[in-house]
């Protein structure tokens, strides 16, 4: 895909530029999230303040505060898998593996347990 290679090449041409945050990673531990991001833009704030940042950020708190949350789907990880069939999320791994190989973005979207497609790793 063009914009996740547009991306890659500002990695590669400014990596001090680019911080590359996962949504499983927020998910998994929002505020250690929000401490490497706080620290990539070299923002000070107390544990306190993270702490709020990280309730106000909240998926579900978001939602609720949102005035159109009809775009919002479930704020679960691997559920934008759920919008394809089996055979069209195998063909988007497949065109994302080939356009992804061999990068930071592979690694980010193939290396964790949320692949779900019946294709291996390996085979992408």
């Amino acid at each position: 895909s063009y914009h996740a290679r547009s991306w890659l090449d500002m990695m590669n041409k400014c990596p001090d530029a680019v911080i590359l945050l996962k949504y499983e990673d927020i998910i998994k531990d929002m505020e250690k999230t929000m401490l490497s991001l706080l620290e990539f833009l070299d923002i000070k704030r107390t544990q306190t303040e993270i702490k709020e940042i990280c309730t106000l950020s909240s998926f579900s708190n978001m939602k609720k505060s949102s005035n159109n949350a009809d775009h919002m789907r479930k704020g679960k990880v691997g559920d934008n898998k759920s919008m394809f069939s089996e055979q069209g999320l195998t063909q988007f791994e497949e065109r994302m593996g080939i356009t992804l190989r061999g990068t930071v973005l592979f690694d980010a979207y193939f290396g964790d347990e949320n692949l779900t497609s019946s294709k291996e790793r390996s085979n992408l």
